[in-house]
C-alpha cells in the first residue's frame, strides 16, 4: 500500500516538474466581475491545493471543541469502568473494605455516560437502539 501510494506521488510530482520546466506551461485567465486574474497552470494548481487545505484546517480547527470534549468524556468513562472494575474484583476476592464501590465512580460513570450522549443528541447521530428516537 505504502509502496504504490510513494509511485502515486512520485509520478505526480514528476508530472508537476514537467510542467515547470515546459517552456509553454499554460495560461490561465479568470475574468470576473471586472477583475482579471492571469497566472500559469501550475500557480493555479498550487493555489488550489493551498485554498483547499486551508478550508480544511478552518473546519478542523471549528471541529476541535466538540472533538475534545468527546475524547475527555471517552476518557472519564474508561476511567470510571476501570474503578468500578476493580472493585468489583476485589469483592469477589473477599476484600470488602477495598472493594466498596463508593458512589462517587459511580456518579462519574453516570455523568460521563449522560454526556456522551448529549454530544450525540447534539450532532443529530443516529440511536444506539432503533426505535427509540434519540439518545435517551
Amino acid at each position: 500500500m505504502k509502496f504504490g501510494l510513494l509511485v502515486i506521488l512520485s509520478l505526480l510530482l514528476g508530472a508537476l516538474a514537467a510542467i515547470f520546466l515546459m517552456d509553454n506551461n499554460g495560461y490561465v485567465l479568470i475574468n470576473f466581475v471586472g477583475y482579471t486574474i492571469e497566472m500559469s497552470v501550475p500557480a493555479l494548481l498550487f493555489v488550489m491545493l493551498a485554498a483547499y487545505l486551508l478550508v480544511r484546517l478552518v473546519v478542523r480547527i471549528w471541529q476541535a471543541p466538540s472533538q475534545l470534549g468527546e475524547a475527555a468524556a471517552r476518557g472519564r468513562v474508561k476511567r470510571a469502568n476501570k474503578r468500578i472494575t476493580r472493585g468489583y474484583i476485589e469483592l469477589a476476592e473477599g476484600n470488602f473494605a477495598k472493594g466498596e464501590i463508593n458512589k462517587k465512580n459511580l456518579c462519574a460513570l453516570c455523568a460521563s455516560v449522560v454526556s456522551v450522549f448529549e454530544v450525540g443528541n447534539k450532532k443529530g447521530h443516529a440511536p444506539v437502539y432503533p426505535g427509540r428516537g434519540l439518545f435517551m
